[in-house]
């Protein structure tokens, strides 16, 4: 992950910090979980077709459990969103 990235406030949700978190997704591997979590809230609330979770650690174990049962796991970013004090990132999962 960047240096900017690492010095982001995670408590401020705005551009940079979206963008960010987009980008860790697309880079994502079991070796790079914990970088994902720095760039979250404490109380993320997390929603895909599969799950429906609410906190770090909760977020970060249903990523690691997807790696555990999948062989080969990709994110393509398609789009981000701010509205107000929500974040939205739509991607694929290949």
């Amino acid at each position: 992950m960047s240096e900017f990235c690492d010095s982001l406030n995670t408590s401020l949700l705005n551009r940079e910090a979206l963008d960010c978190y987009g980008t860790q997704l697309t880079q994502l591997t079991p070796h790079n979980l914990e970088a994902l979590g720095r760039l979250v809230a404490e109380d993320i609330c997390f929603s895909d077709p599969f799950n429906t979770v609410q906190g770090r650690d909760i977020f970060i174990g249903v990523m690691a459990e997807m790696f555990e049962q999948l062989d080969d796991v990709r994110f393509d970013l398609v789009d981000s969103q701010i509205q107000g004090s929500v974040g939205y990132v739509f991607y694929i999962w290949i």
